[in-house]
C-alpha cells in the first residue's frame, strides 16, 4: 500500500466509516455473535461500570486507519450502552502520565486509570492486517483488561477476514473494498465484548437495543474448524511433554513476545497475541497482562533476544515480580500474511519455576492450502485464522 494511491480513499471514508458501523443492518435477531461465541470471558465483567478505550495499536508494519478503528469501535460501544471515558479526558490523562505503549496496561497506569477516571476496565486494541487490492484482508484483536492494584485479563478475541473467502454464487459474495471488510471486523469484536458485558445485555434482553451483530460465515476461523478431523491438521508436531505438568492444577502464565526470524515485522508480538487469545480461554491457564510481563522485563532490565533462559525465568516466577508459574515463549519462523497463500511456523518452549526446566516444547507449521477438498471449503486465507488454529492445537494438547 501506497499513500499515492489509497490516502484519498481513506480520507473520504474516515469520517462516514464510523457513522456507517453505528447503522449497519448486520445483525440477527435474537441470534448470538459467531465472534461471542469464540470469545473468552473471566470473573469479574459484572463489576466493569465504565471502560477507557487505547488508541489502535498498529501491527501491519505499515501505514494503516487505526484512528477510524477506534472511533468507530467506540462509536458502536456507546451505541449500545457501553459507558466509556471521553476522548479528551483519555488523551489528557495520557499526556499527564505520559502513556506511550498502548498494546498492554503496566500496574501503575492500571492503578491511577481507575482512581482518575473511574474506569473499571480498560480496552487495549491492535490491528494486525489492513491489506488493499485485489485481495483485501484484515486482521484485529481486542482484550479487555481490569483496572486497580492487580490488573487482569477479563475478555480477548481476534478475527481475521478476507475479501474472497465467500464469493458465492458468481462472485456476488465477494468483498473488494478493505474498508468494508475492517467495517465488518469492527462489527465483530464489539459484537462479542458486547455480549459479555451484563449491563448491556440486560438492555438488549429488554428490547432498548438489538443484539450484537451476527458476523455469520466472516467471523473467527473457530467456527468451521470443529471437525475433529480438520482440528487434528493444526496441531504441533515434534512435541516434548514432561511429566511434571499437571492437568488437574491450575497455572498462572507469563507469555513473552516470541523471537522473530520471519520477514514479518512485529510477528513474534502477534504469535505471542494469539496465544494470549487462546490460553485465556482454557480453565487450565490463567494469563497475566502482557503490560504487566513487559513491565517486570524493563524493571529488571531483561533482554530476550534468543527466548527465556531459566535465569529470566527465575526473574518472572519470582513473587516479587509477576509471580507466575510457567513462562511461555517461542521463536516465529515465518509469518506470511500478505498476497498468497498464507503461512505460519513456529516453535513455543515452556519453563516451570519449581525445578526450572523446559516441561514443553513443540513445533507447529501450516499454509493455508493444506488439506483442501471439495472445492476449497476448508481453504484458511489468512495467517491470522491459520495462526489461531495453530495456537489453540498447541493449547489443545498441552491441557490434556
Amino acid at each position: 500500500m501506497t499513500c499515492s494511491t489509497s490516502c484519498s480513499t481513506r480520507t473520504r471514508s474516515a469520517l462516514a466509516l464510523a457513522a456507517l458501523l453505528v447503522a449497519s443492518s448486520c445483525s440477527s435477531p435474537g441470534g448470538t455473535s459467531a465472534s461471542a461465541a469464540a470469545g473468552v470471558t473471566q470473573p469479574g465483567m459484572g463489576s466493569v461500570s465504565r471502560i477507557a478505550v487505547f488508541p489502535v495499536d498498529n501491527l501491519t508494519g505499515k501505514l494503516a486507519p487505526v484512528d477510524v478503528v477506534g472511533r468507530a469501535l467506540q462509536a458502536i460501544l456507546s451505541d449500545r450502552g457501553v459507558q466509556l471515558v471521553g476522548d479528551e479526558e483519555m488523551a489528557a490523562f495520557m499526556r499527564k502520565h505520559r502513556v506511550r505503549y498502548i498494546a498492554g496496561v503496566d500496574s501503575r497506569v492500571a492503578r491511577e486509570l481507575k482512581e482518575e477516571t473511574g474506569a473499571g476496565a480498560l480496552l487495549i486494541t491492535s490491528l494486525e492486517l489492513y491489506q488493499e487490492g485485489d485481495e483485501p484482508r484484515v486482521a484485529m484483536f481486542s482484550r479487555l483488561v481490569s483496572t486497580g492494584e492487580r490488573p487482569r485479563i477479563l475478555w480477548v478475541d481476534g478475527v481475521g477476514m478476507s475479501g474472497d473467502e465467500f464469493p458465492g454464487l458468481l462472485g456476488i459474495g465477494r468483498i473488494e473494498i478493505a474498508d468494508l471488510l475492517l467495517e465488518r471486523a469492527t462489527e465483530c469484536i464489539a459484537g462479542s465484548l458486547v455480549e459479555t458485558l451484563p449491563h448491556v445485555t440486560e438492555l438488549r434482553d429488554s428490547g432498548a437495543r438489538e443484539g450484537a451483530n451476527d458476523c455469520g460465515p466472516r467471523g473467527k476461523v473457530d467456527f468451521r474448524m470443529e471437525d475433529e478431523t480438520v482440528r487434528r491438521r493444526y496441531r504441533p508436531e515434534m512435541v516434548y511433554r514432561s511429566p511434571a505438568i499437571d492437568p488437574d492444577r491450575r497455572y498462572t502464565v507469563a507469555i513473552v513476545p516470541f523471537v522473530n526470524l520471519s520477514d514479518r515485522k512485529d510477528a513474534g508480538e502477534i504469535i505471542a497475541t494469539h496465544f494470549v487469545d487462546q490460553m485465556s480461554r482454557n480453565g487450565m491457564l490463567r494469563v497475566v497482562e502482557p503490560g504487566i510481563v513487559r513491565e517486570q522485563l524493563l524493571k529488571y532490565r531483561i533482554i530476550m533476544q534468543a527466548g527465556p533462559s531459566f535465569e529470566n525465568a527465575k526473574v518472572l516466577a519470582d513473587d516479587e515480580s509477576a509471580g507466575v508459574d510457567l513462562v511461555f515463549s517461542g521463536s516465529v519462523f515465518d509469518y506470511q500474511d500478505g498476497i498468497g497463500v498464507p503461512k505460519v511456523d513456529f516453535s513455543v518452549t515452556l519453563i516451570e519455576k519449581d525445578g526450572l526446566r523446559v516441561v514443553w516444547s513443540s513445533r507447529s507449521h501450516a499454509t493455508g492450502e493444506d488439506g483442501v477438498f471439495f472445492f476449497g471449503q476448508t481453504r484458511v486465507r489468512t495467517a491470522h485464522r491459520l495462526a489461531a488454529e495453530l495456537a489453540r492445537g498447541t493449547v489443545e494438547v498441552l491441557s490434556r
